[in-house]
């Protein structure tokens, strides 16, 4: 399936969800809140939680730290855990992620483009639907 999540503005202690078998094509589109690792959800059987197409444009990121057991060290973000049983997501395209700091694994990006900076179009949905309809 795909999705486009549009300008959302969800909690400080989540993330988008991502539910495994499902989510093959999604754009977090200028999106704002919490951006917390492990805030997934999907049964181990039906791994990995995102297949290929996920693209992460101009999210706003109220609260990213975390530490906890299962998590990576606070400020990084990984995408597919080593030596944890879940969390899985194929590599996705994050371009002008901003707010809290946050770094992820290179490794498990396709691309990580003005981390920390905003980028134009504001939107990329709306970028395209006006090129689409003029």
């Amino acid at each position: 399936m795909g999705a486009v999540i549009w300008r959302v503005h969800w909690g400080l202690d989540a993330c988008f969800e991502s539910h495994a078998t499902q989510p093959r094509a999604t754009l977090i589109d200028n999106c704002t809140g919490g951006f917390m690792q492990s805030r997934q959800g999907g049964d181990y059987n039906q791994l990995p939680n995102h297949l290929d197409d996920l693209t992460i444009w101009n999210m706003y990121s109220e609260r990213s730290r975390t530490a906890s057991g299962n998590s990576a060290p606070a400020g990084v973000f990984d995408w597919w855990r080593i030596g944890f049983k879940g969390w899985k997501f194929l590599p996705p395209v994050i371009v002008g992620f901003h707010g809290e700091p946050l770094n992820f694994v290179q490794e498990q990006v396709k691309l990580d483009e003005s981390n920390g900076t905003p980028v134009e179009p504001q939107s990329l949905y709306e970028a395209q639907l006006e090129k689409r309809l003029g």
